[in-house]
């Protein structure tokens, strides 16, 4: 038996919520924690089609990208689509959860997810997260100092890209006094007391915060814990939206174009750039992320795959460097198969499908 809160602790373990953009709405958005699962739906849009799916294959959960209900239902009257869909889920007894930007910030995740499918290698984030990181320095016995590193270590603090157990220790001397109203670990209640202590420092990011200074609490042996925390304007190589990373070998435009098309399924591209042009370096962001062109091309790319790209956009002025509108359903549609990768991995206790009825919210001619 899965319940829908054990679900939403995973997925929000791999996408935490506090990464998201303001504008999203990412995250259970109906249904109820207590929820069993009994089958899911992954989509990227959930419309009466989708909904209807999930009904006939016997599912009570669906997982989407796109959120439903991006700003506040003030009534459920049926007069808008979001209040027809939410009232179907409702009234069918079908949760929703939204993996949404906080899905396409992490990494690895989508974004890492369609570099690979490009067969990109050495990839990297696009747009690192600023502010995110956190640093916590505490004060503890010298003895007592390689405990509390561990619990923080393994709440989640000392990782720095492709490293964790980061810290940094120097020994020295602490002093306090306690009130008659305290129960000392070292010193006697009322006098000056001098400790040899180490001071310890290490980041985290700042939606750790409670769980670390938990960790802190919980393993430090003082009745009272000192500690600083300073928020840090650090980018955080492991949150960003986009990435880019490099092809095995340089390709010609026309042959790269060829294989962005067999890898988004799309049998129409919008590009600019020379014909002579030879790509290597790529960039790639899920949707729209035609505001991050001037990045992928400071990266290094020579190529920038996005969707929902302005007319005028296209003239970014950088002779040799292709920009690429793939679509947007076209360049997030890996969702799906990401999303039930990570899920199927992790439980194996209910039936999880790719939607079927899933269309483009836009046609070709």
């Amino acid at each position: 038996m899965v319940l829908i809160k054990q679900l939403t602790l995973f997925l929000e373990s791999l996408f935490p919520l506090a990464v998201q953009e303001d504008y999203d709405n990412s995250g259970l958005l109906t249904g109820r924690y207590d929820m069993q699962i009994v089958g899911a739906v992954v989509c990227l849009n959930v419309t009466e089609d989708v909904v209807n799916e999930a009904i006939e294959k016997n599912c009570n959960l669906i997982i989407a990208h796109h959120p439903m209900i991006f700003k506040g239902l003030k009534r459920l009257t049926g007069s808008s689509k979001p209040e027809l869909l939410t009232e179907l889920c409702i009234k069918n007894n079908i949760a929703v959860y939204v993996a949404h930007t906080n899905a396409d910030k992490t990494f690895p995740g989508l974004n890492s997810f369609i570099a690979g499918k490009l067969e990109l290698l050495n990839v990297n984030v696009l747009m690192p997260e600023p502010s995110l990181l956190c640093k916590l320095v505490t004060f503890c016995p010298i003895e007592h100092s390689e405990n509390v590193r561990n619990a923080l270590f393994n709440a989640g603090a000392g990782v720095i890209g492709a490293y964790d157990q980061c810290s940094f220790g120097i020994d020295g001397y602490g002093t306090f006094r306690g009130s008659e109203m305290t129960n000392p670990f070292v010193g006697v209640k009322g006098e000056q007391h001098t400790e040899a202590e180490t001071r310890i420092e290490t980041v985290f990011p700042m939606f750790l915060q409670k769980k670390v200074i938990d960790a802190l609490i919980g393993s430090h042996p003082y009745e009272e814990v000192a500690y600083d925390i300073y928020k840090l304007e650090n980018k955080h190589p492991g949150f960003g939206l986009g990435a880019y990373g490099s092809l095995d070998k340089p390709m010609k435009i026309n042959e790269f174009l060829t294989k962005v098309k067999k890898t988004f399924a799309t049998h129409t591209l919008k590009y600019s750039g020379s014909h002579d042009s030879e790509i290597r370096t790529v960039a790639v962001c899920g949707g729209s992320g035609a505001g991050f062109m001037e990045r992928a091309y400071l990266a290094g790319a020579d190529a920038y795959i996005t969707s929902d790209i302005k007319y005028h956009e296209f003239d970014h002025g950088h002779m040799n460097f292709v920009f690429i509108d793939a679509g947007h359903f076209e360049t997030e549609i890996f969702f799906k198969e990401y999303i039930i990768n990570k899920v199927s991995e992790k439980f194996t206790n209910f039936a999880i499908h790719f939607s079927e009825r899933e269309k483009n919210l836009h046609s070709y001619f």
